[in-house]
């Protein structure tokens, strides 16, 4: 669904593309940008052959389908898929901003399904839902995420404290100054209640916890958006 939603503007730009480039005189090029010339068009070819690949994909693919995009990540997400609950919680009904617009209520979907996936996904040992989780709680995160869950500066440090447990070395230094950033604000009984459940979950929770969320990592990236 979400390559059909996108056909329609790749084949705009490639017919405005593939006319500039075939529109250009040869006429006095170098061999280099005769060879770069010819490497440009190459790539179009390919670029051509995608998206017809594309329009035989998304041949019946019918508006009222392509409007269920939002709709059916929610449903992947709640029976278990990960990749589909990370971006759910990562973007929820935003994923397809004008779709919003046609459909408020999924904001309130969006609402009512959130707390019950971040349980799976803690429950899945998902250390995705714990680096969203982090960043939601943090005080000024935007986003539907931090919208549900509220600002919290105790569950952040504890979230971030769990995510840094399981940290590769090459991260750590880092996290560890964010960390100390979120100590700075919490009592000496708030600290130690967080290091005591961080630690107390960390076997629930397999590899790196930085290893599938490098940074800036996108939660939505498994649509090839």
């Amino acid at each position: 669904m979400n390559r059909c939603n996108r056909l329609r503007g790749s084949e705009w730009k490639n017919v405005g593309a593939s006319d500039e480039l075939t529109g250009r005189k040869t006429e006095g090029m170098t061999p280099e940008q005769l060879r770069t010339y010819q490497i440009l068009l190459d790539a179009m070819e390919l670029r051509q052959r995608t998206v017809s690949e594309n329009q035989k994909f998304c041949a019946d693919a019918s508006p009222q389908m392509l409007d269920s995009l939002v709709p059916n990540i929610a449903q992947a997400a709640r029976l278990g898929d990960e990749d589909a609950r990370a971006c759910y919680l990562g973007r929820g009904p935003l994923y397809d901003s004008r779709g919003l617009l046609e459909h408020p209520e999924s904001l309130q979907s969006y609402r009512d399904d959130a707390r019950s996936l971040i349980e799976s996904g803690l429950t899945a040992g998902d250390w995705r839902v714990v680096d969203l989780l982090q960043q939601a709680y943090e005080p000024g995160a935007q986003g539907l995420l931090a919208g549900v869950v509220g600002t919290d500066p105790a569950q952040h440090y504890r979230y971030l404290k769990l995510y840094r447990l399981g940290a590769e070395e090459h991260r750590v230094a880092q996290l560890d100054r964010q960390l100390a950033a979120a100590a700075a604000n919490l009592s000496p009984a708030e600290l130690a209640q967080a290091d005591e459940w961080a630690q107390s979950n960390l076997p629930n929770f397999r590899g790196p916890s930085t290893a599938g969320t490098p940074q800036g990592w996108d939660a939505c990236a498994f649509a090839g958006n």
